[in-house]
């Protein structure tokens, strides 16, 4: 079990936050031990899924299910592609990004890009929050010396993506996506080759991403991309607010069944 303070979060929601995630030899009787001295405001359970003994015992204790997070990676190997993808390579190229076009991402991050993560679907949390808790997220990622790339398709700004070096030939595909006003075009998946293009040249020999099950859509086209499934994990949140009225609709219940 691995219990991590996520400080950032009160930066990004304003509420304090403690990031659990268990192993699948962890019991509920672990979880209860360490829950005992949480007091984060919100709190997120990473749960392997062949941990299946917690998952019924969760809700008991005031978690609601989020997401299924799933890593994936990729050995960089683009596939042949068919004559439309050709043509939309052509057309397609990546370059690093610059200031004015890290201020263009950010736009399009308030202006709502990401909708599907377990921030945004949260109702306790506003379309604000999730939009700047990704512009934190951005902001540290640039810190921390990830690379940013943006995407142009005939001349036109189109989407970003973010590498970050985890050495030892391995990177990782941190963040990325289509702008929203490019979101029904076919060149999602140019993109994803273009990006293991530009990965090989900095040296990776493999590329590792997370995605929620939430997203369908980008689901599908990584796996159609050659990506391959590598772990899963099931995602449960708990707010301090719902955990008070769980323990105390389980008072309640307890001293309905006790005899008078």
């Amino acid at each position: 079990m691995k219990i991590v303070d996520a400080f950032w979060e009160k930066r990004n929601l304003g509420i304090s936050c403690t990031e659990i995630t268990l192993d699948v030899s962890d019991t509920i009787s672990d979880l209860d031990r360490v829950l005992e001295d949480i007091v984060s405001d919100y709190t997120v359970l990473k749960i392997p899924v062949r941990n299946t003994s917690l998952q019924f015992e969760l809700p008991k204790r005031g978690f609601v299910y989020a997401e299924d997070m799933m890593t994936i990676s990729s050995d960089l190997v683009i596939p042949e592609l068919n004559r439309i993808q050709q043509q939309l390579m052509k057309d397609i190229s990546i370059e690093e990004m610059d200031d004015e076009s890290f201020g263009v991402l950010l736009g399009e991050v308030r202006d709502g890009l990401f909708d599907s993560d377990r921030i945004s679907i949260d109702p306790h949390f506003t379309a604000q929050q999730a939009n700047e808790r990704f512009c934190g997220w951005l902001g540290d990622e640039k810190s921390r010396g990830t690379g940013f790339y943006q995407f142009r398709y005939k001349g036109e700004r189109v989407g970003f993506a973010l590498l970050h070096d985890d050495g030892d030939g391995e990177f990782s595909s941190v963040l990325g996506g289509l702008y929203k006003a490019y979101r029904r075009s076919a060149i999602g998946n140019p993109l994803n080759f273009l990006i293991f293009r530009t990965a090989k040249k900095l040296g990776a020999k493999h590329l590792i991403t997370n995605v929620s099950s939430n997203n369908p859509v980008q689901v599908r086209s990584l796996l159609a991309c050659g990506y391959k499934l590598t772990h899963i994990s099931h995602v449960y949140v708990r707010h301090s607010s719902d955990n008070k009225r769980v323990g105390s609709d389980r008072n309640t219940q307890l001293r309905q069944q006790s005899p008078i």
